[in-house]
Protein backbone atom coordinates (compact mmCIF):
# COMPACT_ATOMS: atom_id res chain seq x y z
CA UNK A 1 0.00 0.00 0.00
CA UNK A 2 2.95 2.21 1.08
CA UNK A 3 4.85 1.80 -2.51
CA UNK A 4 1.21 2.53 -4.16
CA UNK A 5 0.81 5.92 -2.38
CA UNK A 6 3.97 6.51 -3.39
CA UNK A 7 3.86 6.13 -7.03
CA UNK A 8 0.86 8.34 -7.01
CA UNK A 9 2.74 11.03 -5.35
CA UNK A 10 5.37 10.98 -8.16
CA UNK A 11 3.01 11.05 -10.76
CA UNK A 12 1.10 13.61 -9.33
CA UNK A 13 3.94 15.71 -8.83
CA UNK A 14 4.85 15.19 -12.47
CA UNK A 15 1.74 16.56 -13.75
CA UNK A 16 2.12 19.79 -11.42
CA UNK A 17 5.37 19.91 -12.80
CA UNK A 18 4.61 19.96 -16.63
CA UNK A 19 1.46 21.43 -16.90
CA UNK A 20 3.07 24.52 -17.51
CA UNK A 21 4.93 23.16 -20.04
CA UNK A 22 3.90 24.37 -24.11
CA UNK A 23 5.03 22.35 -26.96
CA UNK A 24 4.14 22.44 -30.86
CA UNK A 25 0.68 21.65 -32.33
CA UNK A 26 0.35 18.01 -32.48
CA UNK A 27 -1.13 15.66 -34.97
CA UNK A 28 -1.51 12.55 -32.67
CA UNK A 29 -4.61 12.13 -30.41
CA UNK A 30 -4.26 11.09 -26.83
CA UNK A 31 -8.07 10.65 -26.19
CA UNK A 32 -8.44 7.16 -27.39
CA UNK A 33 -10.24 4.22 -26.28
CA UNK A 34 -8.81 0.58 -27.50
CA UNK A 35 -10.33 -2.63 -27.73
CA UNK A 36 -8.83 -5.41 -29.25
CA UNK A 37 -7.01 -9.53 -28.96
CA UNK A 38 -3.93 -10.19 -27.38
CA UNK A 39 -1.72 -12.80 -27.66
CA UNK A 40 1.36 -13.96 -25.01
CA UNK A 41 3.39 -16.39 -25.87
CA UNK A 42 6.30 -17.36 -23.39
CA UNK A 43 9.48 -18.95 -24.82
CA UNK A 44 9.70 -22.83 -24.23
CA UNK A 45 5.65 -23.43 -23.63
CA UNK A 46 3.65 -24.91 -26.51
CA UNK A 47 0.99 -22.68 -27.15
CA UNK A 48 -0.36 -18.98 -26.73
CA UNK A 49 -2.45 -17.07 -24.25
CA UNK A 50 -4.97 -15.63 -26.11
CA UNK A 51 -7.76 -12.94 -24.81
CA UNK A 52 -9.02 -9.56 -24.61
CA UNK A 53 -7.43 -6.12 -24.05
CA UNK A 54 -9.07 -3.11 -22.97
CA UNK A 55 -6.56 0.28 -23.36
CA UNK A 56 -8.08 4.05 -22.92
CA UNK A 57 -5.75 7.43 -22.75
CA UNK A 58 -6.85 10.90 -22.10
CA UNK A 59 -5.20 14.29 -22.17
CA UNK A 60 -5.31 17.16 -19.99
CA UNK A 61 -6.16 20.28 -22.34
CA UNK A 62 -2.76 21.43 -24.24
CA UNK A 63 -0.36 20.55 -21.46
CA UNK A 64 1.07 17.76 -22.82
CA UNK A 65 -0.35 15.56 -19.92
CA UNK A 66 -2.18 12.63 -20.44
CA UNK A 67 -3.40 9.40 -17.53
CA UNK A 68 -3.23 6.17 -19.39
CA UNK A 69 -4.37 2.68 -18.05
CA UNK A 70 -4.91 -0.94 -19.59
CA UNK A 71 -6.73 -4.15 -18.70
CA UNK A 72 -6.25 -7.38 -19.87
CA UNK A 73 -6.91 -11.04 -19.61
CA UNK A 74 -5.81 -13.84 -21.51
CA UNK A 75 -5.96 -17.68 -21.01
CA UNK A 76 -4.42 -21.15 -22.34
CA UNK A 77 -5.24 -24.94 -21.82
CA UNK A 78 -3.67 -27.90 -23.19
CA UNK A 79 -4.07 -31.36 -22.20
CA UNK A 80 -1.82 -34.72 -22.26
CA UNK A 81 -2.47 -37.95 -22.86
CA UNK A 82 -1.04 -40.74 -20.28
CA UNK A 83 -1.30 -44.58 -20.52
CA UNK A 84 -2.99 -44.62 -17.13
CA UNK A 85 -4.89 -41.37 -17.40
CA UNK A 86 -5.09 -37.69 -18.86
CA UNK A 87 -4.04 -34.42 -17.76
CA UNK A 88 -5.58 -30.64 -18.38
CA UNK A 89 -3.77 -27.56 -17.88
CA UNK A 90 -5.80 -24.61 -17.71
CA UNK A 91 -4.01 -20.80 -16.87
CA UNK A 92 -4.84 -17.38 -17.03
CA UNK A 93 -3.02 -13.88 -16.40
CA UNK A 94 -4.86 -10.82 -15.69
CA UNK A 95 -3.23 -7.71 -15.68
CA UNK A 96 -4.34 -3.86 -14.82
CA UNK A 97 -2.08 -0.57 -14.78
CA UNK A 98 -2.53 3.17 -14.00
CA UNK A 99 -0.21 5.85 -15.12
CA UNK A 100 0.37 9.51 -16.35
CA UNK A 101 2.35 10.61 -19.21
CA UNK A 102 4.05 13.79 -21.23
CA UNK A 103 4.28 14.13 -24.34
CA UNK A 104 6.76 17.29 -26.42
CA UNK A 105 6.11 17.36 -30.06
CA UNK A 106 8.78 17.94 -31.94
CA UNK A 107 7.45 18.76 -35.43
CA UNK A 108 3.76 18.26 -36.52
CA UNK A 109 4.01 14.55 -37.34
CA UNK A 110 6.61 13.19 -34.40
CA UNK A 111 6.04 13.28 -30.90
CA UNK A 112 8.16 12.25 -27.73
CA UNK A 113 6.65 10.71 -24.97
CA UNK A 114 7.46 9.93 -21.22
CA UNK A 115 5.16 7.39 -19.35
CA UNK A 116 5.24 6.38 -15.42
CA UNK A 117 2.98 3.71 -14.38
CA UNK A 118 2.19 1.28 -11.78
CA UNK A 119 -0.06 -1.88 -11.98
CA UNK A 120 -0.61 -5.17 -10.72
CA UNK A 121 -0.09 -9.05 -12.47
CA UNK A 122 -2.26 -12.42 -11.15
CA UNK A 123 -1.08 -15.80 -13.30
CA UNK A 124 -3.90 -18.62 -11.95
CA UNK A 125 -3.30 -22.32 -12.82
CA UNK A 126 -5.00 -25.32 -12.62
CA UNK A 127 -3.38 -29.07 -13.51
CA UNK A 128 -6.03 -31.73 -13.48
CA UNK A 129 -5.14 -35.74 -13.47
CA UNK A 130 -8.12 -38.31 -14.44
CA UNK A 131 -7.52 -41.53 -14.06
CA UNK A 132 -8.33 -44.16 -16.90
CA UNK A 133 -8.92 -46.92 -14.39
CA UNK A 134 -12.72 -47.75 -12.97
CA UNK A 135 -12.52 -45.93 -10.11
CA UNK A 136 -12.25 -41.92 -12.47
CA UNK A 137 -10.01 -40.91 -9.89
CA UNK A 138 -9.59 -37.26 -9.98
CA UNK A 139 -6.74 -34.81 -8.80
CA UNK A 140 -6.61 -31.41 -8.87
CA UNK A 141 -3.89 -28.68 -7.78
CA UNK A 142 -3.71 -24.93 -8.19
CA UNK A 143 -1.57 -22.15 -8.37
CA UNK A 144 -2.23 -18.26 -8.13
CA UNK A 145 0.44 -15.48 -7.60
CA UNK A 146 -0.14 -12.01 -8.16
CA UNK A 147 2.66 -9.08 -7.77
CA UNK A 148 2.77 -4.97 -8.61
CA UNK A 149 5.13 -3.63 -11.02
CA UNK A 150 5.86 -0.05 -11.95
CA UNK A 151 7.16 0.99 -15.15
CA UNK A 152 9.13 3.87 -16.94
CA UNK A 153 8.28 4.28 -20.56
CA UNK A 154 9.71 6.18 -23.63
CA UNK A 155 8.97 6.64 -26.62
CA UNK A 156 8.13 8.20 -30.14
CA UNK A 157 5.59 8.35 -32.91
CA UNK A 158 5.61 9.89 -36.32
CA UNK A 159 3.14 10.07 -38.36
CA UNK A 160 4.82 8.78 -41.88
CA UNK A 161 1.84 9.07 -44.34
CA UNK A 162 -1.71 11.31 -43.88
CA UNK A 163 -3.24 7.68 -42.71
CA UNK A 164 -0.55 5.92 -40.96
CA UNK A 165 1.70 6.20 -38.21
CA UNK A 166 4.50 3.83 -36.78
CA UNK A 167 5.09 4.20 -32.98
CA UNK A 168 8.39 2.72 -31.12
CA UNK A 169 8.75 2.37 -27.30
CA UNK A 170 11.26 1.08 -24.65
CA UNK A 171 10.04 0.48 -20.89
CA UNK A 172 12.27 -0.53 -17.54
CA UNK A 173 9.65 -2.75 -15.88
CA UNK A 174 10.39 -3.60 -12.08
CA UNK A 175 8.32 -5.93 -10.18
CA UNK A 176 7.77 -5.61 -6.39
CA UNK A 177 9.11 -9.24 -6.01
CA UNK A 178 12.20 -9.09 -7.98
CA UNK A 179 15.57 -8.21 -7.64
CA UNK A 180 16.13 -6.38 -10.49
CA UNK A 181 14.82 -4.05 -13.43
CA UNK A 182 14.67 -5.41 -16.88
CA UNK A 183 14.02 -3.69 -20.31
CA UNK A 184 11.02 -4.86 -22.86
CA UNK A 185 10.29 -2.18 -26.11
CA UNK A 186 7.21 -2.21 -27.85
CA UNK A 187 6.84 -1.51 -32.20
CA UNK A 188 3.42 -1.16 -34.06
CA UNK A 189 1.48 1.06 -36.49
CA UNK A 190 -1.80 2.76 -36.39
CA UNK A 191 -3.88 3.54 -39.92
CA UNK A 192 -6.43 5.88 -39.56
CA UNK A 193 -9.91 4.26 -41.56
CA UNK A 194 -11.88 7.64 -40.32
CA UNK A 195 -12.05 10.90 -38.82
CA UNK A 196 -12.87 8.90 -35.30
CA UNK A 197 -11.41 5.29 -35.85
CA UNK A 198 -8.12 3.66 -36.26
CA UNK A 199 -7.01 0.39 -36.75
CA UNK A 200 -3.68 -1.10 -34.58
CA UNK A 201 -0.98 -3.91 -34.58
CA UNK A 202 1.67 -3.94 -32.14
CA UNK A 203 3.81 -5.98 -30.24
CA UNK A 204 5.70 -6.17 -27.33
CA UNK A 205 8.70 -8.30 -25.77
CA UNK A 206 9.68 -8.34 -22.29
CA UNK A 207 12.35 -11.21 -21.73
CA UNK A 208 11.36 -14.38 -22.65
CA UNK A 209 7.78 -13.02 -23.44
CA UNK A 210 5.90 -11.65 -26.87
CA UNK A 211 2.39 -10.33 -27.15
CA UNK A 212 0.41 -9.36 -29.78
CA UNK A 213 -2.46 -6.53 -30.21
CA UNK A 214 -4.56 -6.07 -32.72
CA UNK A 215 -7.30 -3.38 -31.83
CA UNK A 216 -9.53 -1.04 -33.25
CA UNK A 217 -8.90 2.56 -31.18
CA UNK A 218 -11.80 5.24 -31.00
CA UNK A 219 -10.48 8.67 -30.61
CA UNK A 220 -12.81 11.07 -28.89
Amino acid sequence: MKKRILALSVLASITSFVSQAQDSSSAFSYDTVSLGYKTLKIDDMDGNFKGLSLKASKSFGGSGVFALGEYFTVEHSDSVTLDDGKVELESDVKQYELGLGYKYSMTDKSDLFVELAFGNSEIKGEERFTDNLDHNFNFVSELKADDDFYRLGVGGRSQIYDQFEVFAKVDAIKYSDGNSTEIGWTVGGRYNITKQFDAEVSVFNYEDLTSWFVAGVYRF
